[in-house]
């Protein structure tokens, strides 16, 4: 009975992941590559990563595909963080069970997570607040830790850029996972577990000196909505090293006042 019950939670939490976290259940048609989470610990895949998805963003270099996917990668966290409120349940997200799949869509390049075994979940047995530091322990240290220690030495930048872009993106999917909850209950709990992954794992989970991910933001006006402000980025995404006319985003923090007034007016005459 509580396999059936089992089975049945992780097809309806593996639904959701598709439709809202870029996972996939089969490896797409249009697949440029495909590698297991754990591969990407040893530096010939992680360069074979970084060159292909760096070809569709037209790089310059390594390290702007190592951002890029960054960010894609804050997705896994968003899914469990989600699977954790929503079902009081966990996928095992462990690096050996995840194969990442770069794809063009529309002639877009995507990336989306497969799960090799989707069927065995883990609940909370007794104390949940210690179950959940048990899942978001492994997630961040024995998966995304290593992960982005190998990103950046294969793009020569400091992991702490890359935990940058999934601390940003973390909070935008906290927010937009709240607007889409359907009781008080669930926007409670979402809020309570978010809370938990702030406060409740130590800096040395991550590998950081502090916690990467309980940041306090610094906000701009928001040129095309005044009196509204946007978040700022923790950290720069290297857009501006593509071979692209993007330069550095509107909210980028390595942006000066000055630069950012002179961006503000581009937009503002772009959106005209």
């Amino acid at each position: 009975m509580e396999q059936a019950r089992n089975e049945v939670l992780a097809e309806q939490g593996l639904g959701e992941l598709e439709t809202q976290f870029f996972f996939i259940r089969k490896l797409p048609d249009e697949g440029e590559l495909s590698v297991k989470l754990s591969q990407l610990f040893e530096r010939r895949h992680a360069d074979m990563l970084l060159v292909k998805y760096g070809k569709h963003i037209r790089a310059l270099d390594a390290q702007a595909p190592a951002t890029y996917f960054s960010s894609w990668l804050s997705m896994l966290c968003a899914a469990q963080q989600y699977m954790i409120g929503r079902y009081d349940a966990a996928f095992d997200f462990s690096p050996g069970n995840l194969t990442v799949n770069l794809y063009l869509k529309e002639e877009r390049p995507m990336f989306g997570f497969r799960l090799h075994d989707a069927r065995t979940l883990s609940v909370p047995e007794g104390d949940r607040a210690e179950w959940r530091r048990q899942v978001l322990s492994a997630l961040y240290g024995e998966t995304l830790r290593p992960l982005l220690a190998a990103l950046g030495q294969a793009a020569g930048l400091d992991a702490g850029q890359l935990w940058g872009q999934i601390a940003t993106r973390m909070h935008y999917a906290h927010e937009a996972a709240l607007a889409r909850a359907d009781s008080e209950e669930l926007r409670a709990k979402l809020t309570e577990d978010f809370q938990a992954l702030l406060s409740d794992l130590p800096p040395d989970v991550f590998g950081r000196p502090r916690h990467p991910l309980n940041v306090k933001f610094r906000y701009v006006d928001d040129p095309r909505n005044p009196g509204e402000q946007l978040r700022m980025k923790v950290s720069c995404c290297l857009a501006y090293k593509t071979d692209t006319s993007h330069g550095y985003c509107y909210t980028c923090p390595r942006m000066s006042s000055a630069e950012r007034e002179e961006r503000k007016l581009k937009l503002l005459a772009d959106a005209k």
